[in-house]
């Protein structure tokens, strides 16, 4: 079967303090994200459902929220609302894709972090090995930007890291 994006969430006692998270029983089910309709985030042109992976949460300084995930080779992004994890609330927008000669395997595993008002979307631009590379994607976090435009967001088109020799041996 095809991977697919779910969320966990760790429980929590009777006065709403977080359990130990390092204990297996203190986290719910895994439950699969969905569209607000309940299909799949991933569907191919033919219909078939696509992979969707690596799926990271984030806010905007407005506290607006985002799911960004690897879906079919890019990185999407779909808004969400935190009082329901399991549905994104907008269509998903491919805002990175594979278009490098360093990346052109795959745009995947996001991570955004918030810095100086600005969002930093890091990526893996490939395989695991030799070729393997990092891209970084920027947006305006204030909020006055609609981060589900592919527009909004500024493509590296040079990898912020790759693998090489360093000191007469491969770093990966």
């Amino acid at each position: 079967s095809n991977g697919k994006s779910v969320y966990m969430q760790l429980k929590q006692d009777a006065n709403g303090n977080d359990l130990d998270p390092t204990q297996a029983a203190n986290w719910d089910t895994p439950h699969p994200i969905t569209r607000s309709d309940g299909s799949a985030l991933a569907t191919a042109a033919n219909g078939s459902v696509g992979m969707s992976l690596d799926m990271t949460y984030f806010q905007d300084e407005q506290g607006r929220s985002y799911y960004a995930w690897q879906q079919l080779g890019a990185t999407y992004i779909a808004t969400m609302d935190p009082s329901d994890p399991s549905h994104i609330t907008s269509t998903p927008v491919r805002i990175v894709a594979p278009e490098y000669a360093w990346n052109v395997t795959i745009a995947e595993g996001p991570n955004v972090t918030t810095r100086d008002g600005k969002l930093y979307l890091m990526y893996s631009g490939s395989s695991v090995g030799k070729t393997y590379t990092t891209g970084l994607a920027v947006a305006d976090a204030s909020g006055n930007t609609d981060l589900t435009d592919p527009s909004s967001w500024s493509n590296l088109n040079y990898p912020i890291q790759k693998s090489g020799i360093f000191n007469g041996s491969w770093q990966l």
